[in-house]
């Protein structure tokens, strides 16, 4: 079932606060770490990426490379808040 809160405004309150913490741009995993912390019912990685790409104040700024537990890497994005939406 879908997390209804994954889009809420309090979650976009929430990551413009994790992006001011990080000097205005974060990673999806970063982002994701800071809503596991600070929220009882955070998206799931899947939904966090799908909000922030649909989202008007948000943009992507680029790829990030990250190492997994086991080895290996892979990329995520990096993100900004846009001053437009404001």
């Amino acid at each position: 079932m879908a997390n209804k809160r994954a889009g809420s405004p309090q979650t976009t309150r929430f990551i413009r606060e994790c992006l001011g913490e990080r000097g205005g741009e974060g990673n999806t995993r970063q982002i994701y770490e800071f809503l596991i912390r600070r929220t009882k019912q955070a998206p799931t990685m899947h939904e966090l990426g799908a909000m922030l790409g649909k989202s008007k104040h948000f943009q992507q700024i680029g790829f990030d490379r990250c190492s997994g537990l086991i080895g290996g890497a892979y990329q995520v994005a990096i993100w900004a808040e846009t001053y437009e939406s404001e």
